[in-house]
């Protein structure tokens, strides 16, 4: 079974699939991502993403792509201490 997975990645390695540009696999080994996003509610906040593996099918004459992920961690650090709650007492 290593052997045929080890096969299977090296044939991934060693070739670009591509269909005269129409269809394209993309693939690399991670992202690390880091955003902010503030807003006049004060409801700021940092998000923290991190893949391993990632690989990617695209059709470029319609413009849709897919992803696929086996590996991923994202975490949110929201920067409000606590919630402001609405007149029946619902978080918003």
């Amino acid at each position: 079974m290593k052997k045929i997975i080890a096969g299977i990645f090296f044939v991934i390695v060693l070739s670009n699939a591509s269909a005269e540009n129409i269809f394209n696999i993309y693939w690399n080994f991670g992202n690390l991502g880091l955003g902010m996003n503030y807003s006049s509610e004060h409801d700021d906040n940092i998000e923290f993403t991190a893949t391993i593996f990632n690989l990617t099918f695209e059709q470029k004459n319609i413009n849709i792509g897919f992803e696929y992920t086996p590996i991923k961690y994202w975490h949110l650090f929201e920067f409000k201490d606590k919630p402001e709650t609405k007149g029946n007492g619902g978080k918003f």
